[in-house]
């Protein structure tokens, strides 16, 4: 491990959080998952925090909830702990404030570089599934399936992809086929973007470490730290809250409003999606502010 150069493995970021973690006094607990990974080595979710036992309020920030996605969350979590902590920043934080960080929310994507995990899940999809009763259709996936995912041995050339697709955008739109597309889906296993027949291990253990650390809270602020989205070197907010909403106003009076892009009735992302780590986090903390 070399803290200067940037980490493009699984056990490189994790072996970077924890020295960081450690090097700034601080402890962490790893939960391991049964799954694997490519040299057969262990996979671990990895949960530091610091500030109160049990805070009024608490910054939640989550990496890696798309595996391949995790690697520069991994880096600005340890820049996070050097800046906070051993840079004597963290003296700022309140008594009843706390940070939370869990690293690795899918160590086997990191681990492969996939998004999903090692069941074919988007984790981002999955939230609550052993508890959720009415799965949502989506026809639109059902119609691209057999595009996106082709059969036979013989892999299909980018063009032919593009021909389909462009086909279902002229008959249905862009918006449509993008939500189709990424919005979850549960009926086809080997498909994309599938959010699973039962609650996957990864969020089990996650709900039962934020049950943990966040309860009792009343003010929790979630960043769930993804790539992809947004002008290449520079960052955006995704805000799940309409622009009317005061927790709108509270974001936009906190951090760069320029960079904050509302998803709640836009086109930012795609339409509603089913199974969202975030707000279903959101839910294990009653009547507190999310």
């Amino acid at each position: 491990m070399r803290p200067d150069r940037f980490p493009l493995t699984y056990d490189e970021c994790r072996e970077r959080f924890r020295w960081t973690v450690a090097r700034a006094g601080l402890s962490f607990d790893s939960y391991s998952i049964a799954a694997r990974g490519p040299f057969g080595q262990e996979l671990t979710i990895d949960v530091a925090s610091f500030g109160a036992d049990h805070p009024r309020r608490v910054l939640l920030v989550l990496a890696g909830v798309h595996g391949d996605e995790g690697f520069s969350s991994s880096v600005l979590m340890c820049d996070a702990v050097d800046r906070w902590v051993v840079d004597g920043v963290d003296d700022a934080l309140a008594d009843d404030a706390a940070i939370v960080m869990v690293h690795g929310v899918n160590p086997w994507g990191m681990a492969y570089w996939r998004r999903q995990n090692e069941s074919n899940v988007d984790l981002n999809r999955n939230w609550g599934r052993d508890e959720r009763t009415e799965i949502p259709d989506n026809p639109g996936y059902i119609a691209l399936h057999s595009a996106l995912v082709p059969g036979g041995t013989e892999p299909p050339t980018a063009e032919s992809l593009l021909d389909i697709t462009r086909a279902m955008v002229d008959e249905h739109g862009y918006q449509w086929v993008k939500s189709a597309i990424s919005a979850g889906q549960y009926t086809h296993p080997d498909g994309l973007y599938f959010g699973g027949d039962r609650t996957e291990e990864s969020n089990r253990i996650l709900a039962e470490v934020v049950a943990e650390l966040v309860a009792g809270a009343e003010a929790v602020l979630v960043l769930d730290l993804h790539t992809g989205h947004g002008a290449f070197g520079t960052y955006t907010l995704l805000s799940h809250v309409a622009e009317t909403h005061p927790d709108d106003a509270w974001l936009r009076g906190v951090f760069d409003a320029d960079h904050i892009e509302c998803t709640e009735a836009t086109d930012a992302t795609t339409g509603p999606k089913h199974g969202q780590i975030a707000t279903g986090l959101g839910d294990m903390v009653p009547g507190a502010t999310w």
